[in-house]
């Protein structure tokens, strides 16, 4: 890809990202403090375990794109039920890990995530919520600007599970772009690609608009 191709791009995408934070205005937020993520409670599911990869599943499941052939699923946006309302129209947001699942329950049926779309934290309550995204050992690809334009997210971790294992994960252009904090990015071990199926480091174009800190090491 050309310099001139890249940067018609990048401009391109930040149009993009610009309108979308316009557009969008679901309504979310949420769940104001922390405990186990089963049944029908109304704390947010615990974070403690890098193994248990579906705390978070239930938020991810609203929207999906199901393919009840292979039973997989593409995550499309991030959702919260109205809940922890502070009393003053404001919302308490305390849940600054997000772990995305590696299934998800939609009615009876389970499907295995591989796939995130692109501006899954798109709704400006959300936008700031992240610090650390951990990415499960099932995502075999993350879309363009699917991670874009969180300001607080500090560090990514591609998951492996108990075993060590996890998917060959392909991350396209600007997947990250313009998250200004974001200054690590932990491969442990897996294969995580550019768009152009590079291993990814400091310089991908997935990153544009980052810290120039940036680093991209194989553990933690």
């Amino acid at each position: 890809m050309t310099r001139r191709l890249r940067l018609a791009m990048i401009i391109i995408s930040a149009a993009i990202v610009a309108v979308l934070a316009l557009g969008v205005g679901f309504t979310a937020a949420i769940w104001t403090s922390s405990g186990s993520g089963s049944g029908e409670n109304t704390v947010a599911p615990s974070v403690d375990s890098p193994f248990d990869w579906n705390p978070w599943a239930k938020y991810f499941a609203d929207g999906a794109i199901l393919d009840t052939t292979n039973m997989t699923a593409k995550i499309t946006a991030f959702h919260q039920i109205a809940d922890g309302n502070t009393g003053d129209g404001g919302y308490v947001y305390n849940s600054e890990i997000v772990i995305i699942p590696s299934d998800i329950a939609v009615g009876t049926s389970s499907y295995r995530v591989t796939e995130v779309a692109n501006q899954v934290f798109a709704d400006d309550t959300l936008r700031s919520m992240p610090t650390v995204i951990y990415i499960s050992p099932t995502i075999e690809r993350i879309d363009m600007l699917a991670f874009s334009n969180l300001p607080n997210l500090t560090t990514v971790i591609f998951g492996v599970d108990a075993d060590g294992n996890g998917a060959e994960c392909t991350v396209e252009d600007f997947a990250f772009m313009m998250c200004g904090s974001l200054v690590k990015v932990v491969t442990n071990g897996r294969a995580v690609k550019d768009s152009e199926g590079n291993a990814i480091s400091e310089s991908s174009i997935s990153f544009t608009g980052c810290n120039d800190m940036i680093s991209v090491v194989t553990s933690q």
